[in-house]
């Protein structure tokens, strides 16, 4: 999804209004939440594509390539699962919460994160609360080897929001530490262009780490700065270097 949401967007730069439509539909099926993006303002061919998702949302005899429901660390047919994000994706927050709450029965982390999301988007903060709570006191491992950076990154928005900032701030740590050990990220780009690939003449937009949604920008700018006033000012660079390689969008 990241390489085809940037061909969509250098196809639209050059005025290719067909083939950025195509990039962007299959990048839009593969990771339907692009459609809550903040590229979505800067694009204006990204809101035509995601027009195919509703469709999308009913074809699932397609779905077990596109999702890859074989892997071994997924539940069963996730069907529900992505029922869930392309309703949440095109603002059917009850439908999504539906589908979230019928999918927890095979036990998937993303499942019970994105529920909360739903809750959180539909502005019912203490059941979001108590499902980002409870998935913050679950170990480490857990939390790390089921849940990836974005649904971290989620978790960390709604205890932010509810008041809850200690237990984020500890969240957003084990996310920067795990980010950290994603080299592709960290090291690949540096090393072969010699530079960091934000801003440069290949495309305006250039996002590296599609983990990290655009919408928990300030959760991470709110990291660094809590960082360096609990006096760890080795950590607080680090993170903030981290920040603006993985910034996503070029302004």
């Amino acid at each position: 999804d990241v390489l085809l949401l940037n061909l969509g967007w250098m196809e639209e730069t050059l005025g290719h209004q067909d083939a950025a439509l195509r990039h962007y539909t299959r990048a839009l099926r593969l990771n339907p939440l692009i459609n809550l993006s903040e590229f979505v303002a800067y694009s204006d061919l990204l809101p035509v594509a995601a027009e195919d998702l509703v469709a999308w949302g009913a074809a699932d005899e397609f779905w077990e390539d596109w999702y890859d429901m074989e892997r071994h660390d997924r539940g069963p047919k996730d069907f529900l699962y992505w029922k869930g994000i392309i309703a949440l994706s095109t603002g059917q927050n009850k439908s999504a919460m539906q589908y979230f709450e019928d999918s927890l029965e095979t036990g998937s982390a993303s499942s019970r994160v994105s529920l909360a999301y739903a809750y959180q988007l539909d502005r019912q903060p203490e059941k979001a609360l108590s499902i980002a709570k409870d998935t913050a006191l679950l170990s480490s491992n857990e939390i790390l080897g089921v849940g990836g950076l974005s649904n971290l990154s989620i978790i960390v928005s709604i205890l932010r929001e509810n008041g809850e900032a200690d237990l984020a701030y500890d969240f957003l740590l084990k996310a920067f530490e795990n980010a950290n050990k994603r080299v592709f990220f960290t090291r690949y780009y540096p090393a072969i262009y010699t530079q960091q690939i934000i801003g440069t003449e290949i495309s305006p937009l250039m996002i590296r780490n599609y983990d990290k949604p655009f919408s928990t920008q300030a959760d991470w700018e709110w990291f660094v700065e809590e960082t360096r006033r609990r006096g760890d000012t080795e950590l607080a660079d680090r993170a903030e270097s981290w920040l603006d390689n993985m910034a996503g969008i070029a302004r």
